[in-house]
């Protein structure tokens, strides 16, 4: 994912946003300060559209992520609006926590005149602590009817789901034609695992695309964005990615949209690494060379989650020795004898053993914000890139109280 758009907002501002949406972002009062803490996302004749999501694999499962999945599948795929709030994860609530879920849909329904059904509700922050449903449903008929189809209010919206991130993400792409446009907010900056999506994030489009086809591309994107990203290797209780499409705009190259989709996604999971808790450096680590794709994410995986390799890049320190032992203990067959490794443009070991470098050059390198990290295994012509960051004092003294 290396040479990016990385600057999501500023492409956001260049391209501006589907046809069909509204958006707004207020602060209800979950959050005890005057941060924004209620986000809406919906169509502007209340009408569903087609819509296709990716939810946590944890088996613990918040009560907006048990609640939208049952309601995805009882419309067929067609949704109204999106009803987010940070501040509060509306996890591990119990019958409690679905039942403020359920209320929120049932109130936002009324008020935009469809059927409960046709909501998804998300939450992000803190685990375990009940979600007192009082100041989102006192706010949601405010919410609705400020909304707006303007970059303004699409920045409110990506705002109001923060929790420990400094900035929004978002991108907005679209074909060379500009036949249609894809536009997308999130949030992440810690609890980021390669399993799945890791954070919140919607994404509306106004491209007209078949379900099947619009479910495949964002399978397909998060794969290669949102899976390829570490911070600390958890997985959340909440990660729930959702695509909209109007459908008013044909689409002639169905790849076209596909790539584009995944351009967006990879900026966005790019975007939540660069603002990663404490982390003060960004890691693109290609494994090239592998038998297939299974060794190579395998590989990506084991090097990225490394604690210790971790701690080497908060210490620019290019200590290769903990990439290759990462290697050798990812439990699928190598050849040592074969792998080598690089920072940059320096090649540190080959074959398996040191290789004569420009110890200056490479030290100058290390203190780049963003570094490159090779691992060729020279075993075959399977390729996986993943993105991820080093582990600090920041970060720490970040998590090491409830947070």
């Amino acid at each position: 994912m290396t040479g990016l758009d990385k600057q999501g907002a500023m492409i956001l501002d260049e391209v501006g946003l589907p046809d069909g949406f509204e958006f707004n972002g207020i602060h209800c009062g979950i959050k005890s300060s005057p941060a924004k803490d209620l986000s809406l996302v919906k169509t502007e004749d209340n009408k569903p559209v087609l819509t296709a999501a990716v939810f946590t694999t944890n088996e613990i499962c918040a009560a907006p992520v048990v609640v939208s999945k049952e309601s995805l599948s009882a419309s067929g795929g067609l949704i109204s609006a999106v009803l987010l709030n940070s501040g509060n994860a509306n996890a591990a609530t119990g019958a409690k926590g679905i039942k403020t879920v359920r209320d929120s849909a049932i109130k936002l329904a009324e008020v935009m005149g469809c059927d409960t059904s046709n909501i998804l509700v998300c939450s992000t922050g803190l685990i375990g602590i009940p979600l007192d449903p009082k100041p989102i449903l006192d706010s949601i008929v405010t919410l609705e009817q400020e909304s707006q189809n303007s970059i303004e209010a699409f920045k409110e919206a990506a705002e109001a789901i923060l929790t420990t991130d400094t900035v929004a993400k978002t991108f907005s792409v679209q074909p060379q034609s500009k036949a249609y446009k894809i536009a997308g907010f999130a949030k992440g900056a810690a609890m980021l695992a390669p399993a799945m999506a890791t954070m919140l994030t919607v994404v509306v489009t106004d491209a007209d695309i078949k379900l099947d086809h619009l479910r495949s591309s964002l399978n397909d994107a998060v794969e290669d964005s949102f899976n390829s990203i570490l911070v600390d290797g958890c997985m959340s209780t909440n990660d729930t990615v959702i695509i909209m499409t109007s459908g008013k705009y044909p689409v002639k190259d169905l790849d076209e949209f596909s790539t584009l989709l995944k351009r967006g996604l990879q900026s966005l999971a790019y975007q939540m690494v660069k603002d990663a808790e404490g982390g003060t450096v960004v890691a693109h680590l290609t494994i090239e060379g592998a038998v297939d794709s299974y060794q190579a994410k395998a590989l990506a995986r084991k090097v990225a989650q490394s604690v210790l390799v971790r701690c080497s890049l908060n210490g620019r320190d290019p200590y290769w020795g903990r990439i290759i032992s990462e290697l050798g203990a990812a439990g699928v067959n190598i050849d040592p004898g074969k792998v080598q490794i690089s920072y940059g443009d320096y090649l540190v070991a080959d074959g398996g053993v040191a290789a004569a470098h420009d110890i200056k050059g490479l030290a100058e390198y290390m203190q780049n914000d963003e570094i490159a990290i090779g691992v060729n295994l020279n075993l075959g012509a399977s390729v996986h890139s993943m993105i991820f960051c080093d582990i600090s004092h920041g970060y720490i003294d970040e998590n090491r109280k409830t947070s």
